[in-house]
C-alpha cells in the first residue's frame, strides 16, 4: 500500500471516484483510446467540472467529450508539445477559441490549450493552473491545431525521407 506523508492527498479507488470529486480533469490517454476511456469515466464527472484531454489529435477528443460528458461540464483541453528536456518557459501556449481560425501559425515547442465548451472563468482557471509552465499563450481552434500538427508531422516525415535518400 502506498503511504503518503501529506494529510491532504488521498488515493482514490478508481476513475469514477476521481471524476465525481475533481474540479479539473485531464484525460492523458492515447488518441485511439480517448473515446473508450471518456465513455467509461466521463458520465461520472462532477457537476460544473472542467475537463480536458492531452491527445495530439483534437477532433476525436472533442467528439468524445461532446458524446460522453454531461452537458453541465466545461471543456478546456490541452496538448503538451514540450519535449523531454525542453524548458517550457517563454514557449507558446496554444488555446482554441470557438469559431476562430488562425491557420498561419508555425508551432515548434508549445503547450496547446483548447477552449471548446467553457466560460471565460473556466478558461482563466485552467490558464492559472498551467501558468507554472511559464509558457506564452496562443489561441487556435481544434481544427487548426489538428491541421498544424498534421502539417508538422508531414514536413518532419518528408525531411527524414529526404535525408535518408541523400545517404544512399
Amino acid at each position: 500500500m502506498l503511504r503518503l506523508r501529506q494529510d491532504n492527498v488521498h488515493i482514490l479507488g478508481n476513475g469514477h471516484l476521481v471524476s465525481r470529486c475533481s474540479d479539473y480533469i485531464i484525460y492523458s490517454v492515447e488518441a485511439e483510446k480517448i473515446d473508450r476511456v471518456v465513455a467509461q469515466f466521463g458520465p461520472s464527472t462532477k457537476l460544473g467540472a472542467i475537463v480536458g484531454g492531452q491527445t495530439s489529435c483534437k477532433t476525436p477528443e472533442i467528439a468524445a467529450f461532446e458524446k460522453h460528458l454531461p452537458a453541465d461540464v466545461e471543456i478546456v483541453s490541452c496538448h503538451s508539445l514540450h519535449g523531454p528536456g525542453v524548458n517550457p518557459k517563454g514557449q507558446p501556449l496554444v488555446w482554441r477559441l470557438p469559431n476562430t481560425w488562425f491557420t498561419t501559425m508555425i508551432l515548434t515547442v508549445a503547450q496547446v490549450l483548447i477552449k471548446h465548451r467553457a466560460s471565460q472563468k473556466s478558461l482563466d482557471l485552467v490558464e492559472k493552473i498551467l501558468s507554472c509552465l511559464q509558457s506564452k499563450h496562443v489561441y487556435l481552434t481544434a481544427q487548426a491545431h489538428d491541421r498544424i500538427t498534421a502539417d508538422t508531422q508531414a514536413v518532419t516525415h518528408a525531411a527524414f525521407l529526404r535525408s535518408d535518400t541523400l545517404r544512399m
